[in-house]
């Protein structure tokens, strides 16, 4: 299982319960600006950015990112200006190299 907290205003939630399935995408250390594209409010943010479809729920995989989940929806729970999605995992790959991480209102790398 895997669980994700979807900001109500994200153009993700109707996406979501539309197909019932998403993707997370773990990026790479060196996909910051890819980060920054999808945080921002692009009107179309895939536009120019390469991906396939996942395999069980069509599902966007972003090409070359470090890991990647795909999941059918099981669960969907209100959670303050968040939506509480569950998911079954049906999906995925790892590979090799160091994740990007954001935390604390800044990008930082492990140490």
């Amino acid at each position: 299982m895997c669980l994700v907290c979807v900001d109500l205003r994200s153009e993700s939630v109707g996406a979501i319960r539309e197909s019932e399935g998403f993707v997370v995408n773990i990026l790479s250390s060196d996909q910051e600006e890819l980060s920054r594209r999808f945080a921002s409010k692009l009107p179309d943010k895939f536009e120019g950015v390469a991906y396939q479809d996942g395999p069980a729920t069509s599902a966007p995989i972003l090409d070359g990112v470090l890991a990647w989940i795909e999941c059918k929806v099981k669960e969907m729970v209100p959670g303050g200006d968040h939506l509480i999605v569950v998911g079954e995992i049906q999906d995925g790959t790892a590979n090799e190299g160091t994740p990007l991480v954001y935390f604390r209102s800044q990008y930082r790398q492990l140490g």
